[in-house]
């Protein structure tokens, strides 16, 4: 089936807020704490695991009045869900995003006004700036003689193309 199709079934209506309604009341062991922990009401968080339920097809927790348990399906649905969920934030994740290497030759657009994240130059990922042993001043930003400082010590830097 072409990715597509796939794409646009109804196999893929579940949501990521299906899949942590799911875990938070797993690890809670209560809809009603699972609910204060997701800043939302009980019958919200109900309505969530009954629909999530509905579109497996299984009954993933035993719930009366009192008790809370998750059935041998929804103990098995808990790790795959944990797993994906993991895998999702992991991929969206700002700072593991940002980590880039310094200008070596990857191709890549950055504006010229964003400075080359150092990862291996140094000694750590802070960009280190090459000082001038003539000069007893920084150059003001802005300024030509700031623009051609390379931004990381020991780093390969090309001028931008203004």
């Amino acid at each position: 089936m072409p990715i597509a199709l796939r794409l646009c079934s109804r196999r893929m209506s579940i949501e990521l807020r299906h899949l942590r309604c799911f875990l938070a009341i797993a690890e809670e062991s209560s809809l009603t704490r699972a609910a204060a922990r997701l800043h939302l009401t009980q019958p919200a968080v109900s309505r969530t695991l009954a629909a999530l339920e509905r579109h497996l097809g299984i009954r993933l927790v035993d719930r009366s009045t009192h008790h809370l348990a998750l059935t041998a399906e929804g103990l098995a649905f808990r790790d795959r869900a944990a797993a994906a969920l993991a895998t999702f934030d992991a991929a969206v994740d700002p700072a593991g995003l940002r980590r880039r290497p310094c200008a070596s030759g990857t191709p890549g657009r950055r504006s010229a006004r964003t400075p080359l994240p150092c990862s291996g130059a140094g000694s750590g990922s802070t960009p280190t700036p090459r000082s001038n042993s003539s000069a007893s001043t920084t150059a003001p930003p802005g300024s030509p003689a700031a623009r051609s400082t390379p931004p990381c010590s020991g780093a390969r830097w090309t001028r931008p193309a203004w």
